[in-house]
Order: structure tokens, then C-alpha cells, then sequence
């Protein structure tokens, strides 16, 4: 993903002088010089992987992996991304959780990522390549099945929204990353007392 916004924002600085002085009007002009500028900060900051926190949850019951998440996160609210790496659909939503965390820096969320029945080291990898930060734990399939169950979801992708007293509020695969209703519920909870 890093490598592709970085392809793409040198294409658009190649052209940048023609797109300037072709796109004149200020509704279209306005926010694409504010992507493209959103975008070379996120592609000139690859923050994300040196700040990713992989858990080792390895012989972990998948129960004590939620306590954990929540005790952690105590006050703060968690939002939680269930993925894999065999599913499409949650590798092409993952570059959306990392501008939604960028968008989201310094307020009280914090960002899970479930990597259900997945290889942990093709995992790792995926995280890497997309440069994603955040707290990360690998599942097995024991651990998947039981937070599965748990969750109660049954396909993937899925999101959690957690408020910071502890509570699902929210689960589905609406909650998507990209969606500017999930930015709105997140802040919403975020400044509830």
C-alpha cells in the first residue's frame, strides 16, 4: 500500500503543474490537493509498523485474549478489526484502518487487529507490507473459533466498536474503516463521559 500511494504521488507530482493549471475550479481543485497532501504525509511518515505491537497469544484461551484487550484499553475506546489473510475483502480495507488511525492520532482509541486462522508469519508479513500499526495478535484456529463465538459474527471482514466502559456497541461489517459514520461513532464514544 506505502508503495503504491508513493507511485501514485509521484505521478501526481509529475503532472502536478498541468493538473494545476487545468483543474481550476475551487470544488474540484480544493480537495484534491488536500488528498494529495494527506496522502504524501502518510506515505513521508510510515509511522505505522515500527508503532504495530504484536501480541504473543500463543497458547492464550481465546477468553483471556478479550480481557486482555479490554484491560489494557481501560477508559480508552477499542475498535477491532477480525481479519484474515485469506480474505480479499479485509486486506483491501486494511489501508483504510491506517488513515482512520492517522485521522484519529492523540484521541482516545485505540485500534485492534484480530488475525483469525491465518499463518502468523503471512500475517506479519501483510501487516508489514501495509505498514499498519496498532495492536495485533495472531489467533489459531482454537482461539479463532472461540472469540468467533464470542463475538458472534460469522463472516469476514468484521469490525467492534468498544466504548471506553468496556461494552460492545457495535458490531458488523458496517463498521468498515472507510465509512465516515465509523469516524463519527468512534469520536461520538470518545466524547461521551
Amino acid at each position: 500500500m506505502v508503495l503504491t500511494v508513493i507511485i501514485n504521488i509521484d505521478l501526481f507530482e509529475k503532472y502536478l503543474t498541468t493538473i494545476s493549471s487545468e483543474i481550476t475550479e475551487p470544488f474540484l481543485k480544493v480537495p484534491l490537493m488536500g488528498k494529495y497532501r494527506e496522502l504524501k504525509e502518510i506515505a513521508g511518515n510510515p509511522d505505522g509498523q515500527k508503532n504495530a505491537l504484536f501480541k504473543d497469544s500463543e497458547n492464550t484461551p481465546g477468553v483471556n485474549i478479550l480481557k486482555e484487550i479490554l484491560a489494557a484499553n481501560k477508559g480508552k475506546v477499542i475498535y477491532i478489526d477480525c481479519w484474515a489473510t485469506w480474505c480479499g475483502p479485509c486486506i483491501a480495507e486494511m489501508p483504510f484502518s491506517r488513515k482512520l488511525m492517522f485521522d484519529l492520532k492523540g484521541e482516545e482509541v485505540e485500534f485492534v487487529f484480530l488475525s483469525f486462522n491465518s499463518p502468523k508469519e503471512a500475517a506479519q508479513k501483510e501487516v508489514a507490507a501495509l505498514n499498519l500499526g496498532g495492536t495485533h495478535y495472531f489467533l489459531d484456529a482454537d482461539q479463532s473459533n472461540h472469540l468467533q463465538k464470542t463475538l458472534a459474527f460469522s463472516g469476514f471482514p468484521n469490525y467492534i466498536l468498544i466504548d471506553k466502559k468496556g461494552q460492545i456497541v457495535k458490531s458488523g461489517s458496517d463498521l468498515r474503516p472507510k465509512a465516515i459514520e465509523t469516524k463519527n461513532e468512534i469520536l461520538k464514544l470518545i466524547n461521551q463521559d
